[in-house]
């Protein structure tokens, strides 16, 4: 199975053509409903091409799943909108970036490849990858 790259907004531009997971907050929304900005975690701004027109609020944090198709473009294959209240308290944008950081340093950015979440038996999540 060929996974994505979770990757943040500082490494859009050079994974261009390249299928990823990315998070951020939906800032924008195009006239015609097909576009949207999101400011990524890593204060990136991300245009994020659609595949049918967003009609719901311009607000919350929004996951995409899509190819990259220039250095700060995004075709949506889909998308995930998490309204304001859901994410306001429950999440933190400087984990998120820590642990981008920690997937990229080991080099196990790929969601659906050969990283992959396991729960230990303190119902905390640990990672591990085929290679171990």
């Amino acid at each position: 199975m060929t996974g994505r790259l979770h990757i943040g907004g500082k490494h859009v531009a050079e994974n261009v053509n390249e299928n990823v997971a990315i998070e951020g907050y939906l800032t924008k929304l195009s006239s015609d409903g097909k576009n949207v900005e999101l400011k990524t975690f890593d204060e990136t701004k991300i245009n994020v091409a659609l595949n049918s027109p967003y009609s719901d609020e311009v607000s919350g944090i929004m996951q995409v799943f899509g190819t990259v198709t220039s250095k700060s473009t995004i075709a949506a294959d889909t998308y995930c909108r998490f309204a304001p209240e859901e994410d306001e308290e429950a999440f933190d944008p400087e984990d998120h970036n820590d642990f981008m950081n920690v997937l990229k340093v080991i080099n196990c950015q790929d969601v659906g490849g050969k990283c992959s979440l396991i729960s230990d038996k303190g119902n905390d999540s640990i990672m591990h990858t085929d290679d171990n």
